[in-house]
């Protein structure tokens, strides 16, 4: 499952910050869209930098449970690029290539280089809960492990189980829609999910979120089509 709803609607109600650039978003969003008749031909091509934060219980090692290589975030982010771009395993009759790419990124905010990839040991990702599992309830505390400036880089932070919000154990990710602050923004993912064909459709799905877009079922929608 995917808590992005819950957290958006406790958001709504707690966070004026958040609901006025929300709406103003979507308010941007609508205004494009009846002004110019966004199509194809107006696209352009963007390449998003990532960081990809690995939160494991301490003492992890490299390469066990969910502190997965370099070399497997590598292969996310390629099938990541792959959904986007209507690619590979990824590829439909009536899919499209929407222009949006992904890279890891090659500068820290301090300008050093960097792999695009950090790993943190941290008991807030080691909760009895799941064995071990990371509580949703515990975001801030989660993303204030490592955090890197959201107007430049799209934080991801790949975690044991998620659980919480009455979902248990069967929680996959969330994320949080445009308009929020540095300290919420970005997407949580258990690690499993990251580095494989049907694990990229929940990573495409959150990242979807954080690129603005609901669920098709939000508002009552039957998703017929």
């Amino acid at each position: 499952y995917c808590a992005t709803d819950h957290l958006h609607e406790q958001l709504m109600r707690t966070s004026d910050i958040y609901k006025k650039n929300y709406l103003l978003y979507n308010e941007k969003v609508y205004q494009e869209i009846t002004r110019n008749k966004i199509s194809s031909r107006h696209r352009m091509s963007y390449t998003l930098p990532v960081v990809v934060h690995v939160i494991s219980p301490v003492g992890t090692a490299i390469g066990q449970a969910n502190n997965i290589s370099d070399a497997e975030i590598e292969k996310g982010l390629d099938l990541l690029n792959q959904a986007f771009a209507n690619q590979g395993a990824f590829n439909a009759p009536n899919g499209q290539d929407i222009g949006i790419q992904f890279c890891l990124a090659k500068r820290d905010p301090n300008g050093n280089a960097t792999t695009g990839i950090t790993r943190h040991g941290s008991n807030v990702v080691n909760e009895s809960m799941c064995s071990p599992g990371t509580d949703v309830n515990k975001d801030i505390e989660l993303k204030k492990i490592v955090n890197w400036n959201c107007a430049e880089y799209i934080n991801v932070w790949l975690v044991t189980d998620l659980f919480g919000l009455g979902f248990g154990c069967n929680l996959a990710g969330y994320a949080y829609y445009p308009g929020n602050t540095c300290n919420y923004d970005g997407i949580v993912q258990e690690s499993r999910y990251w580095n494989s064909v049907s694990g990229t459709r929940i990573t495409a799905h959150e990242v979807g979120h954080y690129l603005g877009l609901a669920h098709t079922f939000n508002g009552g929608c039957d998703n017929a089509d």
